[in-house]
């Protein structure tokens, strides 16, 4: 965790355009005489944990920018892979996902069906995701091992749009009544 805590805050994550929101090894950071230094793996992570806290502590007007940076990372297809066709697959497979968990969002919160216990099961897991991006990084494959879960919010986006192409369609919320 101290590797993947202070890889994802610092000064050049917060600062360059490529890596905002992400991750960079601590190899390239600051400390790494001390990191090196320690005498085995888990005093090691110890020492990246402590760096990461204290960048955190020294830097409290970046945290709110690089909190949005981390989330926008988590959401978006992941564009870093030196690999083209890895990127164009990625864009290809998620955007669709994307546009649907975006047009659910607003029909979500206006919905008083998402307060049952089976939505409240998604958005827990969700929001820990979201939890676990914000305090390490915005990597784009903590979001995708909960894919199987989004579908659930991006079948709303579904139904969002068939209620714009045939307003009589009555869609999954529509059953238990609300509107």
């Amino acid at each position: 965790g101290g590797s993947t805590f202070y890889g994802g805050n610092n000064h050049i994550v917060s600062t360059d355009r490529k890596l905002l929101g992400g991750w960079i090894s601590t190899r390239f950071l600051p400390g790494r005489e001390q990191i090196n230094a320690a005498p085995d793996e888990y005093t090691h992570d110890q020492v990246e944990w402590k760096l990461g806290k204290q960048w955190v502590a020294n830097h409290p007007g970046r945290l709110p920018l690089l909190a949005v940076e981390k989330f926008v990372r988590l959401w978006l297809p992941d564009l870093t892979s030196p690999h083209r066709g890895f990127v164009l697959l990625a864009v290809i497979t998620y955007l669709p996902m994307l546009i649907l968990l975006l047009l659910s969002v607003p029909f979500l919160l206006a919905r008083r069906a998402l307060l049952d216990a089976g939505w409240w099961t998604l958005h827990a897991a969700t929001l820990a995701t979201i939890a676990a991006g914000l305090v390490f990084w915005g990597s784009p494959r903590f979001r995708d091992a909960n894919v199987p879960l989004l579908v659930c919010y991006a079948a709303v986006g579904v139904e969002v749009i068939a209620r714009n192409c045939r307003p009589h369609v009555g869609g999954i919320l529509m059953r238990r009544g609300s509107n």
